[in-house]
């Protein structure tokens, strides 16, 4: 948004012998109805610039506030997965500590039954 101000110099015209002092008021009062349109059509592009301004200052407010909506939503869903993540992680150490626990069993079991076969062949024979 630029703002021009014209300063346009004004003409002192001297009184011409003959010359009324009506002419002067026309002339005066003209020289104003001027300044007047100028400052007419200044307020008017003044005016625009706001009324742009305001409809930016809007839709930048209606970004923020999605972008607020959007990283809120994002940082609940981090949290839910970094729970599910523990949850996780927690009932994988269980589980590993069960499987573990029975694959140390299931081999105590084999080798119990190797030896007795084992043993019965020697018998056996």
């Amino acid at each position: 948004m630029h703002i021009v101000f014209v300063v346009r110099p004004r003409s002192k015209v001297p009184l011409q012998p003959g010359q009324s002092f009506k002419f002067t008021v026309l002339e005066t009062l003209d020289r104003i109805k001027e300044e007047f349109q100028f400052l007419q059509a200044q307020y008017h592009s003044l005016k625009l610039d706001c009324e742009k301004l305001a409809s930016e200052k809007t839709e930048m407010q209606r970004h923020y506030i999605m972008y607020y909506e959007m990283s809120y939503g994002l940082n609940i869903e981090m949290h839910k997965q970094v729970r599910q993540t523990c949850w996780m992680n927690s009932l994988n150490s269980f589980a590993h500590g069960i499987l573990a626990l029975q694959n140390g069993i299931l081999f105590s079991v084999h080798t119990v039954h190797k030896s007795d076969y084992q043993d019965w062949l020697f018998i056996s024979l």
